[in-house]
């Protein structure tokens, strides 16, 4: 069984996002001790993830089930047996959404003239003008934009790659920090994801704004251009997303202001 699951993480490995890797290599380590020397099937699947929802949250036992499921996957391909955990989902009515950070105007105003160094500055910037994951944007150099300044190529989760437009914010802080061979000076300091992080949580205490972290810019980048009226089809694209249904569930947060008046025309 160990041996199976190690060939499956050397598989999913150049396919998936480092931490979900992670995860997943947690999520099996704990299944197989869970199970002992029980064979696997639907139903110790379905007891595991009854164990799972009493001990855990239930994004938890979402995420080991997902874990479950990839490797059922590879192993019925390798084997030609049916996959057990096929069909075993957690009660939606157990999963609550989860209420995702986004910074107002006014709070990324705020962020910005918080900023007393120009490397701060300039992440703020440019993770709010593009939309990129904290692991994109620390894997940028000047190499991935394109010869007329105008589009960012960026290679995300499960190692897709997609095209960011540039605006002339994100094109100039990105000519601001080109080094001669091609580096970006911004990332000289900032070498990782925690660091990131603390930038962000720094700031916000400066601009005495809620605590928020570098996926909040994100969120702003993205809630910003829906409220523009760029269609959802480009955003989702633009933001690399699996399908629009995410960036419909997840990234757009409207305002009482946004909805403001959308019913007037009802009185006509």
């Amino acid at each position: 069984m160990n041996t199976q699951i190690q060939q499956w993480l050397d598989y999913i490995q150049p396919r998936m996002a480092v931490n979900t890797v992670i995860n997943y290599r947690f999520a099996l380590q704990s299944f197989t001790q869970w199970l002992g020397t029980r064979p696997i099937t639907p139903a110790a699947i379905e007891d595991y993830v009854t164990e799972q929802l009493k001990s855990f949250a239930p994004t938890t036992a979402a995420l080991r089930l997902a874990a479950l499921k990839s490797f059922g996957r590879w192993w019925s391909r390798r084997s030609g047996q049916a996959n057990p955990a096929k069909g075993i989902t957690i009660p939606a009515a157990q999963i609550k959404p989860t209420r995702q950070r986004v910074l107002t105007a006014e709070e990324y105003d705020a962020a910005l003239a918080a900023c007393e160094r120009e490397s701060d500055r300039d992440m703020v910037q440019l993770l709010a003008h593009t939309g990129l994951r904290v692991s994109e944007f620390l894997n940028l150099s000047y190499r991935h934009v394109s010869a007329n300044g105008r589009f960012l190529t960026v290679t995300g989760k499960g190692n897709k790659t997609r095209t960011v437009p540039l605006n002339p914010t994100a094109q100039a802080v990105l000519a601001a920090n080109r080094q001669p061979d091609d580096s970006l000076a911004l990332l000289k300091t900032i070498t990782h994801r925690n660091s990131v992080a603390a930038r962000c949580r720094k700031l916000a205490q400066k601009a005495n704004i809620l605590a928020f972290g570098p996926h909040a810019l994100r969120h702003y980048f993205c809630t910003r251009l829906i409220q523009a009226g760029v269609p959802i089809k480009i955003v989702s694209t633009i933001m690399g997303h699996s399908s629009i249904s995410v960036t419909e569930a997840v990234y757009c947060h409207l305002s009482a202001v946004d909805i403001l008046g959308t019913t007037d025309c009802l009185c006509c």
